[in-house]
């Protein structure tokens, strides 16, 4: 939704992830239930996006680094849960947003007779607007941000999980904000020339992501092999196994997490054309409802998909029921794949052969 502020002779417009206002249905059966149901919605994310921030900490399965970009991206949620607290009165028509408390749909629109006039942008309504604007871009450059922090983790195989190189992790989390910070502003306050350039300016962190994703898992895959084989004995460190073997479980997880990320955006865009081109006007609270769903509750599909991707992620419980149950006698079966024990063989020379060459 677009808003003119100011006056006739000095203005300048604004733009927020919105697409009505004063909506009074929403007041009233049956439509008050979309609310009832955004409340129920938004309890599910609050558990898994907690859920999600506590267990990174609390079973940590990744490189620290790896570890603090989750641990961000999941609590900053509540920006946008912020964001929305302080829209919703005005989208209901609790609250008036500028000099009348009609009922205003409006996606994106060049003409001023169909703007919203506002006499000052202080209000609570673009403060709330602003935030929800960072948190959806902020979002769209998490992909950029995990695949550069990957990138590091491939260049530093062999002491990656040896040296913790915490000014890595502050650089990318503060370099994610900045940028998302200017280019929040930029689509804020409409500097970009029109819709186009503000899409094309969205996709560029996810074009980027995506193939220096492709290019780092080559790379590490080919060094797994190289390592797994034993091509190369006096290269082969247990730290450098065992960051290959945490990068392909990344890979897999952050795939998992694409995909998630990809169907919501798949949803925002589709309810946004729809309004846009106003596609199904009977259906407008609704499709308004799934436009809003797509950009705040990103987390109900993308924190289980973290989540369920890891099995010890997915096994731990907030609350755990303790059954105390007499002991039977147990009998350990160890199995041992043919081949395996060949390899076990050459792995435990190459640890002995360093180990000695340690103390020399």
């Amino acid at each position: 939704m677009i808003f003119r502020i100011g006056n006739l002779t000095n203005n300048y417009r604004i733009v927020t992830p919105t697409t009505i206002l004063h909506d009074h249905r929403l007041r009233s059966f049956p439509m008050n239930s979309y609310l009832l149901v955004y409340a129920i919605l938004h309890i599910i994310i609050i558990y898994y996006v907690v859920k999600c921030a506590y267990v990174c900490l609390k079973i940590r399965v990744f490189h620290w680094n790896l570890t603090c970009l989750i641990f961000s991206c999941s609590v900053q949620w509540f920006e946008t849960m912020l964001g929305s607290l302080m829209i919703l009165p005005y989208e209901t028509g609790y609250w008036t947003l500028g000099d009348s408390n009609t009922t205003v749909q409006q996606g994106w629109t060049d003409d001023e007779s169909g703007m919203v006039r506002v006499s000052s942008i202080y209000n609570v309504f673009f403060l709330g607007a602003f935030l929800k604007f960072h948190y959806i871009l902020s979002m769209g450059m998490t992909g950029f941000t995990l695949a550069v922090e990957r990138t590091f983790a491939c260049y530093f195989l062999t002491d990656y999980e040896k040296k913790p190189r915490i000014y890595l992790v502050v650089i990318l989390i503060a370099s994610h904000q900045l940028i998302s910070l200017i280019s929040t502003i930029l689509h804020f306050f409409l500097v970009l020339p029109n819709l186009v350039y503000m899409i094309i300016l969205a996709l560029i962190p996810n074009v980027l992501s995506s193939v220096i994703f492709a290019v780092t898992e080559n790379y590490n895959q080919k060094v797994t092999k190289n390592i797994e084989n034993f091509s190369n004995p006096n290269t082969y460190t247990l730290a450098a196994r065992y960051q290959a073997k945490e990068n392909v479980r990344c890979f897999a997880m952050i795939r998992k997490v694409i995909f998630a990320g990809i169907g919501m955006i798949l949803v925002s865009c589709t309810s946004a054309i729809f309004i846009y081109f106003g596609i199904l006007p009977d259906y407008a609270t609704s499709i308004n409802f799934l436009f809003e769903a797509s950009l705040s509750l990103g987390p109900l599909l993308i924190g289980p998909t973290l989540i369920y991707s890891v099995t010890s992620w997915k096994n731990f419980k907030f609350f755990k029921l303790t059954l105390k149950i007499s002991p039977d006698h147990k009998t350990t079966v160890t199995m041992v794949l043919p081949g395996r024990d060949v390899e076990c063989q050459k792995e435990t020379d190459q640890y002995f052969k360093q180990l000695n060459a340690s103390w020399i």
